[in-house]
C-alpha cells in the first residue's frame, strides 16, 4: 500500500506537468503583448480582469464568433471578467457602424441591437450605410425614430467614437475580430486557428493576469515590510 502510495505521489507532479503543457500558449505565437505600453486605458474596474473584444458589424467575421464568444459569457467566463466592446475604427467607412453601437448603448439596447444588427447585416444582406435604414431598424425594436437620431447625434457618441478611434490605435488593432485581455494581450483567430482556441487562449491569459496579480501583491508586501524594518 505504501508503495502504491508513493508512486501515486510520484505520479500526480507528471499529471500537472502533461496539463500544464496542453493548457499553455506562447507569446508572438498564439497571443501578442502590447508594446508599448498603451497611454490610454480601457478603464478594468477594481478587482476585476477585463477582456475588451474589438469589433465591427460589417465583419462576417465577427458575426461568426459571436455565437462562440456568447456562450463563453454566458458559461464559460469567469466572474471576476469583465467583458466590453469597442467598435474598431480602422476605415472612414468604419465610423458610421461605431456610431450606430454607441448609440445602441447610450440608449441602453447594446445587448439586445447587436444580434439584430449582425443578422440585418450579415444573414439578411442589409447594408445599414446610413441613418434611414438603421433608424427604421431600431424603430421595429421599440425606439422611436426621434430620440434614436437625438442620441446619434449627441455629443456623448462623438466622445465614445473618438475614444473607440484612440483605443483602436493604441492597442494595435489590425484586424477584427480581435480580444484584448487586461489592455495588455492581444488574440486575434488568425494566430489560434479557430473561435473555441481563440477562447481556451483567453481563458489562459486571464490566469497569467491573475498570477501577476498575486506576485505584484507579494512584491508590494515585501517592499512594505523592507521601508518597515
Amino acid at each position: 500500500m505504501r508503495r502504491l502510495f508513493a508512486a501515486f505521489l510520484f505520479l500526480l507532479p507528471l499529471a500537472a506537468m502533461a496539463g500544464g503543457q496542453q493548457k499553455t500558449f506562447d507569446e508572438g505565437i498564439e497571443y501578442q503583448l502590447i508594446s508599448p505600453r498603451p497611454t490610454l486605458p480601457l478603464n478594468v474596474s477594481k478587482g476585476k480582469v477585463q477582456v475588451a473584444e474589438f469589433f465591427w458589424y460589417q465583419c462576417p467575421h465577427c458575426a461568426h464568433l459571436e455565437p462562440t464568444l456568447e456562450h463563453w459569457r454566458r458559461h464559460d467566463m469567469p466572474a471576476d471578467v469583465e467583458f466590453v466592446r469597442v467598435p474598431a475604427v480602422l476605415a472612414p467607412n468604419w465610423y458610421f457602424m461605431a456610431r450606430v453601437y454607441y448609440t445602441a448603448q447610450l440608449l441602453g439596447v447594446e445587448a439586445r441591437m447587436t444580434p439584430i444588427l449582425f443578422k440585418a447585416i450579415q444573414a439578411d444582406g442589409r447594408k445599414m450605410e446610413d441613418l434611414k435604414g438603421v433608424e427604421a431598424l431600431f424603430a421595429r425594436q421599440g425606439v422611436p425614430e426621434k430620440r434614436f437620431k437625438e442620441a446619434f447625434e449627441s455629443l456623448a457618441v462623438s466622445t465614445r467614437v473618438r475614444r473607440a478611434i484612440q483605443l483602436t490605435h493604441e492597442y494595435g488593432i489590425t484586424g477584427v475580430p480581435t480580444l484584448v485581455v487586461n489592455g495588455r494581450y492581444r488574440v486575434d483567430p488568425n494566430r489560434v486557428g479557430s473561435y473555441p482556441r481563440m477562447l481556451r487562449v483567453v481563458d489562459y491569459l486571464v490566469h497569467h493576469v491573475h498570477d501577476e496579480n498575486v506576485h505584484a501583491g507579494h512584491a508590494q508586501q515585501h517592499t512594505d515590510l523592507s521601508r518597515a524594518e
